[in-house]
Formats: structure tokens, sequence, C-alpha cells
């Protein structure tokens, strides 16, 4: 009778452990912590977007696009002088168009040609009154200049260029600086 009593009152104990474990099982399933973060959505690079009025980004593309616009107004008043470029390693047929006032230039346009002779594509620089390189509009982009240092690198569509590298910017910007500088002495001005 002893041992039918403990075997009893032991599968009682093993029954009622067996329901409190089910019970707390179902109830933590039900019950999150109060303080437990939310999930978080899976991260996307920031979107292209044009500077925010009132930056000194927007205040640098609105100056450099200013600048541009005076400077293509004013062409009629600088001396001109155009030559054909040396091909680069591309293959690809180069001229030079260039503007300026003494040995100052103001605008430098060059044309990669296509294997017809035909412009397929142009890149257009912008000198300040020193004779600094100020802005270019490039078949990549818009490039911004603060005393011949990129600031500021857009889209053709005036919008903040993402993800660009420091390597690959400084690599781009130096290609620039270098196709300026051997157009215009290949043009005589400066």
């Amino acid at each position: 009778m002893i041992a039918r009593t403990l075997a009893f009152a032991l599968a009682a104990a093993l029954a009622l452990t067996l329901v409190g474990a089910t019970s707390c099982t179902k109830d933590d399933k039900k019950e999150e912590p109060a303080n437990k973060p939310p999930p978080k959505a899976p991260s996307t690079p920031p979107q292209a977007a044009v500077p925010p009025p009132g930056t000194d980004a927007d205040a640098k593309r609105a100056a450099a696009l200013a600048l541009a616009k005076g400077i293509d107004d004013g062409l009629a008043g600088f001396t001109r002088v155009e030559k054909e470029l040396a091909a680069e390693a591309d293959g690809k047929a180069r001229a030079a168009e260039a503007w300026h006032v003494g040995k100052l230039p103001k605008k430098l346009v060059i044309k990669i040609k296509d294997a017809t002779g035909v412009v397929a594509d142009t890149t257009d620089f912008y000198f300040d009154d020193a004779g600094h390189l100020a802005f270019v509009r490039a078949p990549d982009g818009l490039f911004v200049f603060s005393m011949e240092s990129l600031a500021l690198w857009l889209d053709r569509e005036q919008r903040v260029k993402r993800g660009v590298t420091p390597g690959d910017a400084r690599t781009r910007v130096d290609a620039l600086k270098l196709q300026s500088a051997k157009a215009l002495s290949t043009l005589g001005v400066r």
C-alpha cells in the first residue's frame, strides 16, 4: 500500500511538472519583454538627392552653375583657340577648344570623337578669375572644385553621388586635372 501511494504521488508530481512546463512555454511565447527593440529593416544605401537648400553643398553647386552660365554667356568676349589632340590610350580621337583672357583660361571643352569623327561626348572645364579649375561638366557627373580641390561630385541630374570611395574620387579628379593641363598646354593657354 505504501508502494502504491508512493507510485501515485510520484505520478501526480510528474504530471504536475509536465503541465507546469507546458503552460510556461505557452505563456513565454505569448508575452515578449517590454524593452525588446523592434526588428530592424534591412539597410539600404541612401538615395542620391539634390543637396538640401541652404547647405554648403547647395551653395557650392549653385555658385558653380552660376559661374558656368556667366562664362557661357560671355564667350564672345574671350579669345578662342582650337586644336586636335593626340589620341589617348583608348584610341579615340580628341579635339580641344578653349576660351581665354590673356594666358588665363575661362572655358575648355574636350571633345571625344567616335570612329567616324563625330563628337560622341564632351567634357567642359570652367575656370575662375584667377585661372583655377572651378567646375567640370563630364560624362560621369558634375565636379565642383574649391581651390582646385574637389568640393562636390554630383551626377548629371545634380544629385550628390553616393558610394564613391575617396580613392575613386582622387583618381577621377587627378585624371580631370591632367586632361585639362595637357589640353591647355597643347593650346598654348597658361
